[in-house]
């Protein structure tokens, strides 16, 4: 089935969801649309909430259809083409280091790419753009902090440091 469509099944929001399990909506939005693979102890606490197997949120995600934080479908496909592209741009410039914490990813995709997570300083749904100057690549530990604790100095530091990158880079 898939984490949203059981969601959308048992008629709770992003919202709703998150606040059970101790997250921000935006971590269940990037688990629904596959940016970020939840951890067990998550998979398990959201199957516990919806009534289900964990298999049952496992499964393949819905059709090429997602809904955006502010309820908007859009193709999936166009916009994962540019963002994986800036990815691998991102991963391969940051030579596999962490903007925030410095240190190297913690490990690698099967592709051989750092696994490391893209951070919008201005999140897509409140008008962030998909720019050097607007994306950070984290660990999945920073990223987590910066979701989680929201600390101005975190955010100013990537500010700089992707607004470098991006002047560096000439855009």
């Amino acid at each position: 089935m898939g984490l949203r469509q059981v969601r959308l099944e048992k008629r709770m929001t992003q919202k709703e969801l998150a606040d059970a399990i101790g997250v921000d909506h935006t971590v269940v939005s990037k688990y629904e649309k596959g940016l970020v693979a939840p951890p067990y102890n998550r998979l398990k606490a959201m199957a516990e909430v919806l009534g289900v197997n964990i298999e049952d949120l496992t499964d393949a995600q819905d059709s090429g259809r997602i809904e955006e934080d502010m309820g908007s479908p859009i193709d999936e496909d166009k916009r994962r083409q540019p963002e994986s592209e800036m990815r691998r741009c991102l991963i391969t410039y940051s030579k596999g280091i962490c903007d925030l914490c410095g240190k190297p990813a913690p490990f690698r995709t099967e592709d051989g790419m750092p696994y490391l997570e893209f951070h919008y300083i201005k999140w897509l749904s409140k008008g962030g753009s998909l720019t050097f100057d607007n994306i950070a690549v984290l660990c999945p530990n920073c990223h987590t902090r910066v979701h989680m604790l929201r600390l101005d100095e975190d955010e100013q530091y990537l500010r700089d440091v992707a607004r470098n990158r991006a002047l560096k880079d000439g855009q």
